[in-house]
Order: structure tokens, then sequence, then C-alpha cells
């Protein structure tokens, strides 16, 4: 269960700037993450990272509406 204020995403990156991923999630919505904005505990952290779960801010999850 993610910390609270935190939010558990299934994801896969599609693109990396040094600022942001670019992530699609398990349902089809895409957006771009700042890096800031993702816990330092989620297996994925970057382009070269396999499909898997993103910790992010619930505040960018709701303004990138990905919940």
């Amino acid at each position: 269960m993610p910390r609270e204020g935190m939010v558990e995403l299934e994801v896969s990156v599609l693109a990396e700037t040094a600022a942001a991923l670019r992530i699609r999630t398990d349902d089809g919505k895409e957006a771009w993450i700042p890096k800031s904005q993702i816990d330092e505990d989620s297996e994925v952290y970057s382009l070269k990272s396999s499909p898997g779960t993103m910790l992010v801010t619930e505040w960018i999850a709701t303004q990138k509406e990905l919940v």
C-alpha cells in the first residue's frame, strides 16, 4: 500500500527527458510525469525500466487525470 499522499500506477515508460517521464498506464492513459513527483520506491523510474509500479504524488495523478 502506498504511503499517504501517494498513488500507485501500473505503467510503462515511453520517453524520458532530464526532468520528466512520458508514461502510459495499464488502461491506456498517457502523461508526462515530473521526476520530482515520482517516489524513490517506484519500480519504474527511467526509460530503461521494465513496465511496473510507479508511485507518484496524489496531486500529480489528479492533475494529469490518471486517477
